[in-house]
């Protein structure tokens, strides 16, 4: 019997390159609930970005950073920094290659100093993510979370020079058309979906799952009712049980 039921956001649950989620599917886990699920909102997001489109819930579970950094009820679960100096150097790697631009991830706040002020634009107005300009890295105090490479355009010809470069040190992964996430080796989404099943006593088997990209797979094999995106890569989707087009489709069902 299925207990937990855990998915991604961007391509996931928002299509298109939606910002808000649709009420309907607000409705849908609120439904869930009621009936005895638990429900956790997972992507490579920030905290206070997912809290705002979940409306400020606190009664599900969110995996934040890919896997960095767990919350419920505003109460940390779990967090895993990456090496400081590690970050700052990658960080520094990524602000010199052109066309690339670095967005370094806090548990509050994603640090910023754009090349070009599209990406500051983008991020604070258009996602609406908590966003602090910065001139000089190593000024930054809290933990690291996560750093993020953006190419506009894409990422695919930047992915082998950075994953050649800094996989011995850290996990590298593509989250989306035009990103690359580097975390530390700790964290994915599918550590931080097996600590919380084990907090909660629940299976894989009890487990439902869905992703549409690379930093979903760890999570994806986390959990038996595992489903990637239509739209997924088939190296995504040999990760899953199944396919759908959409998750709203499935969370009818399960009802």
């Amino acid at each position: 019997m299925i207990k937990l039921i855990a998915s991604d956001l961007d391509g996931t649950l928002l299509l298109n390159r939606a910002q808000k989620l649709e009420q309907t599917t607000k409705d849908l886990v609120t439904a869930l609930l009621k009936k005895g699920y638990k429900f956790c909102s997972a992507s490579g997001r920030q905290y206070a970005n997912q809290k705002r489109l979940w409306d400020d819930r606190k009664d599900i579970y969110y995996i934040c950073e890919n896997g960095a950094l767990s919350v419920y009820q505003d109460r940390i679960l779990e967090e895993y920094p990456m090496d400081f100096q590690t970050a700052i150097a990658i960080a520094e790697d990524i602000q010199a290659r052109e066309g690339c631009e670095v967005t370094i991830n806090t548990r509050d706040t994603v640090y910023l100093c754009p090349k070009d002020p599209m990406i500051l634009t983008h991020l604070r107005d258009e996602v609406h993510y908590n966003v602090t300009e910065i001139n000089d890295f190593s000024k930054i105090s809290e933990p690291i979370l996560k750093l993020a490479v953006y190419e506009q355009g894409g990422i695919g010809s930047s992915v082998e020079y950075f994953s050649r470069k800094w996989s011995a040190c850290v996990h590298t992964m593509v989250s989306g058309l035009e990103w690359m996430d580097f975390i530390d080796y700790a964290s994915n989404k599918g550590n931080a979906l097996k600590n919380l099943q084990e907090t909660l006593g629940i299976a894989p088997d009890e487990t439902m799952v869905f992703g549409d990209n690379f930093n979903d797979i760890e999570m994806l094999n986390q959990a038996v009712y595992s489903y990637a995106m239509e739209h997924a890569d088939e190296a995504v989707k040999r990760h899953a049980s199944g396919t759908t087009v959409r998750v709203e489709q499935v969370l009818r069902t399960l009802l």
